[in-house]
């Protein structure tokens, strides 16, 4: 059964956090919140969400395979449902075992939820059985609990995971190893660990930081393994009109205050070889990736280092395209 309710759009983002924090202490938890910031000014190729935000709880069905079960352990998840949830990274080696690490773990998890509730262009969407507090909250017309106070108020220590000293050292390793003609181009990165106490209150540390720090692509998804929380400028993929899409994102220069230093800005990245070789490698390991699934002659490159404002930065996205193969499963 599915309710449809009329919500104005400027409150939309209100209604989604006070959704979220009546259904905050669900032992099983989905969301997802979106931001667009394409400048009109600007050829973006951002490919809307389905959705403004969504929120899924109540599992009926759940998936969560083991590494050793891999992708079989996934089916069925009929595409003409809705399922919610996470795939490991380790989940990838299921399509090639001889590669897969020797560890214990799980491949993801996946639920399908007796209620889904969702925002699109002024629209609340419901599907699920009835639920009495929504039908008052809808007929107040009004968001409920405005002042609730959702701030984080935990000190957040943050390390690295190499210090500078260390971080060199591993530096010239790699380029020893680039002179031998073992590797031709590496991503080296840094980890920053947040170390949190054990009893942080995850929901309200999610809503903090989408507020602090609005994203395109926000998730926060309470499984009874683990809490998962992201926020991200990337789209790893989606599945429009028959077609997956992915679009990486190498390539970073922040934002200037002045209108005419901010395009010197963006065009200087753009310019940028080091950076163009980033985004480039990562274009040929998704060319690559998607080819393994793909029909023949389908994978095509749609956008190659675009340079797009976010607040705070201006990022280089390329985007790839293809049909699937028939056989395969969405999850596949």
């Amino acid at each position: 059964m599915t309710q449809v309710y009329p919500i104005p759009v400027e409150k939309s983002d209100a209604w989604f956090r006070q959704f979220f924090f009546r259904l905050a202490n669900e032992p099983i938890l989905a969301a997802f919140s979106s931001q667009d910031f394409s400048d009109p000014r600007v050829e973006s190729p951002f490919i809307p969400p389905l959705v403004d935000w969504l929120l899924a709880w109540e599992p009926i069905e759940v998936r969560n395979p083991s590494l050793a079960q891999g992708m079989d352990g996934f089916a069925p998840m009929p595409s003409d449902q809705f399922w919610v949830g996470h795939f490991c990274y380790e989940a990838g080696f299921a399509q090639w075992p001889h590669k897969l690490p020797s560890v214990n773990g799980k491949a993801g998890y996946f639920f399908r939820p007796a209620h889904v509730l969702y925002a699109l262009n002024g629209q609340l969407h419901h599907s699920g059985p009835q639920l009495p507090w929504l039908e008052t909250w809808i007929q107040s017309g009004a968001v409920p609990n405005e002042s609730v106070d959702f701030k984080v108020h935990t000190a957040v220590q943050a390390q690295w995971k190499f210090n500078k000293p260390e971080y060199l050292k591993k530096a010239a390793s790699l380029l020893r190893l680039m002179d031998l003609g073992e590797i031709y181009e590496v991503n080296f990165c840094n980890k920053l660990q947040l170390n949190l106490p054990l009893d942080t209150n995850w929901p309200a540390f999610w809503l903090d930081w989408t507020a602090r720090q609005p994203m395109p692509f926000s998730a926060f998804l309470r499984t009874p393994q683990e809490t998962v929380v992201s926020v991200s400028p990337e789209r790893f993929a989606c599945f429009r009109e028959g077609q997956w899409f992915s679009q990486p994102m190498k390539g970073t220069a922040p934002r200037a205050e002045n209108s005419k230093e901010d395009r010197e800005a963006a065009s200087r990245l753009q310019q940028n070889a080091k950076e163009r070789s980033e985004n480039i490698m990562i274009v040929d390991l998704v060319r690559h990736d998607l080819s393994q699934i793909a029909q023949k002659g389908t994978v095509k490159l749609q956008h190659l280092c675009q340079t797009v404002p976010f607040p705070g930065v201006h990022q280089m996205i390329s985007t790839l395209s293809a049909k699937p193969k028939p056989h395969l499963a969405w999850y596949e």
